[in-house]
């Protein structure tokens, strides 16, 4: 029976295989895409009609997007009512990662008529939108719910012009996109984070590593925000002290390859790429705004040559990210 219990152990990790990282960015991806505003609120006046929608398409360690095909389109069957007035939201090709979409002429009063100003209710509605990244060797596709609020149409009976107005409804705010408000690097001060679709130039970092801190702010909990870090090379992790005994290189880390396997230079004892104000995964502390993370160049290659994504999604779909690169500004 002993041997038997011996044996189970090695049974099962023989059956799950490890699984790669999803974090690592080794070919064509959509990492995320980010409608801005999160929702197009169309009850207040001015009405936000204009949303920018944007994907997030790493293509590799590839810095630019050459020979990426994009399209947009919408992700409704064909015999849906109102699909040829819902199609003219797009704009006319050729597309790139980024497009906008004017809701105006959905919900633009009758000509002649003014907007009503006396809301006393409101709808949400959902516009499916489908992306696709496509090269000559590969392609990606996802999809994007472009949420908005518009006026609720008046019920029964509430057409009456003598009746007395009721008083307008207290709506909650619409949901927002979190914001990546500032980024440090080790013990170095924290710098404003730029934003989506500026890149972040945070020096190099050379084969031990550093911490990357990040503070991200949300109209949400904390608690139900996700933040992780990308990367198109290097390990999500540091260096190993020199007493940890995990040397870099075939054999290191958590034990020698399997034969005929070469050693993953980014298995080491410690570190822990994944964190919210410290490594590791999620404990039951409070948490906060700082989400820290490590990362390091692979020995003998150059920071620089990878690229790194802090992404942060909340509960209700708003997304917001922040591209870094580990060189000096040009």
């Amino acid at each position: 029976m002993r041997r038997f219990a011996l044996l189970l152990p090695l049974l099962l990790v023989s059956c799950f295989p490890e699984l790669p990282d999803q974090r690592m960015i080794d070919n064509l991806r959509v990492v995320g895409i980010r409608s801005d505003p999160a929702v197009a609120d169309l009850t207040v006046f001015p009405p936000t009609t204009l949303i920018t929608v944007s994907a997030l398409t790493v293509n590799g360690a590839e810095a630019d997007l050459d020979g990426v095909e994009h399209t947009w389109s919408l992700d409704l069957p064909d015999d849906i009512e109102g699909l040829e007035d819902l199609a003219e939201l797009l704009p006319e090709g050729p597309y790139g990662p980024s497009i906008e979409i004017d809701l105006e002429q959905l919900f633009a009063p009758p000509e002649g008529e003014a907007r009503d100003d006396h809301l006393t209710g409101r709808t949400g509605g959902v516009l499916p939108l489908r992306y696709r990244a496509e090269t000559a060797d590969d392609d990606r596709e996802a999809i994007k719910l472009v949420t908005f609020l518009f006026p609720a149409p008046p019920e029964e009976g509430d057409d009456d012009d003598s009746a007395e107005p009721e008083e307008p409804e207290e709506f909650e705010p619409p949901n927002t996109n979190p914001v990546i408000v500032t980024v440090a690097v080790g013990d170095g001060d924290a710098v404003e984070a730029p934003g989506p679709g500026e890149v972040m130039y945070i020096g190099a970092i050379d084969e031990d590593g550093e911490e990357l801190i990040a503070i991200v702010e949300d109209d949400g909990d904390q608690e139900d925000l996700s933040v992780e870090l990308y990367r198109t090379g290097g390990c999500p992790n540091l260096a190993p002290d020199d007493e940890d005994g995990a040397p870099f290189g075939p054999g290191g880390g958590f034990g020698a390859p399997a034969p005929g396997e070469e050693a993953d230079p980014c298995d080491v004892d410690g570190g822990g790429g994944f964190g919210g104000g410290g490594g590791g995964p999620f404990s039951d502390e409070e948490i906060t705004s700082e989400r820290t993370f490590a990362w390091r160049p692979l020995p003998d290659t150059d920071s620089a040559d990878s690229r790194l994504f802090i992404l942060a999604v909340d509960s209700e779909g708003g997304q917001t990210w922040q591209e870094l690169r580990a060189a000096p500004a040009p």
